[in-house]
This record gives structure tokens, sequence and C-alpha cells, in this order.
């Protein structure tokens, strides 16, 4: 062979062809997990809300869109003492920011913001910051310590011998 086409062919022996396609992938591959399911993103959500907006801008009509944001906000804050008080969502923030695991209890042992404007805009703040890790960590953004699983795996690829095929592990 000569030393042009073998430097080619070895330049591309990390690569597997998806069959059908011009596309390839990388031979060694990692499969990872977020650890919290992604329907967890769901839990902050609020459709409707987002609905009666689109509504309120079209009609002028604000009341009822103020009316379910108010409840969703008393809802989305519920939500977040729960994640707040996971201990396997602690444990993650922990590895993260472990200056973070006071705050998180405080949000935790209190599921709604109560108080004077200043006292509500700290606790919401709070919990913007737990929403961010939450949605990072359902969202399967981000990878820390020994939190989520990571798997190695290598793709194989089928070759004909004389006595069928086997596939093999490269």
């Amino acid at each position: 062979m000569p030393r042009q086409e073998k430097q080619r062919s070895d330049s591309t022996a990390h690569l597997v062809p998806l069959p059908g396609t011009d596309w390839t992938v990388w031979r060694d591959a990692v499969l990872r997990t977020g650890g919290f399911p992604a329907d967890g993103l769901i839990r902050l959500a609020a459709p409707e809300v987002a609905t009666l907006a689109d509504e309120a801008l079209e009609s002028g009509d604000y009341k009822a869109f103020f009316e379910a944001y108010e409840r969703a906000n008393l809802l989305s804050s519920a939500a977040i003492s729960e994640i707040a008080g996971d201990p396997l969502f602690r444990e993650a923030v922990a590895w993260q920011n472990p200056a973070l695991v006071p705050i998180l209890a405080t949000v935790a042992a209190d599921p709604a913001p109560t108080g004077n404007n200043r006292a509500r805009h700290k606790r919401r703040a709070r919990e913007l910051m737990v929403a961010r890790y939450w949605q990072r960590y359902c969202a399967k953004n981000e990878t820390i310590g020994f939190f989520f699983s990571r798997s190695p795996g290598v793709w194989w690829t089928r070759r004909r011998r004389p006595y069928g095929s086997v596939p093999v592990h490269r």
C-alpha cells in the first residue's frame, strides 16, 4: 500500500461508518447519564401560565394571567423546596459548591416565600439557584465527581469470516 494511503487509513481507523449515511462516529464512546430523570424538568413547568400570557397579550385582559402566575409561583416554590430537600440533589450540589448546602437546607425547610419584600426577594433568589442546578442536572448538562454514572464503550463492527459473522470488539 502506498505510504499516503496507509496514513489515510491510519488516520480514520478510530472511526466507524454509520450504514446508509456519509456519517462516521468515533469508535470509542462514553454513555453518560445526568443522574436525575429528564422529566424532572416538568416539576418547574407552568404551561397554563404561558397559554394565559398569550391570551392576555391578545385580549388585553391580564387578570386570569396574574392569578395563574401567582398560583404557579406558589407551586414552583413548593416543588423547589422538595428538590432542595432531596438527599441526592444535595449531594450533587455539595460536590460542586459545598457552601450552598446550608442554603439548600433553608430552602427545603420553608416551602413558600413569606415576610417582607426583602425576605421574599432573597428567598426567590435562592429558589432560582436551586432551579438552575436542577435544570442542569435533569437536562444532562453536567458531570461532576462520582455522582453521575459514565459507561465507557466501543462501537463494534461485524466482519465476515469463513464460518459466519463474529462481533469484533476493538
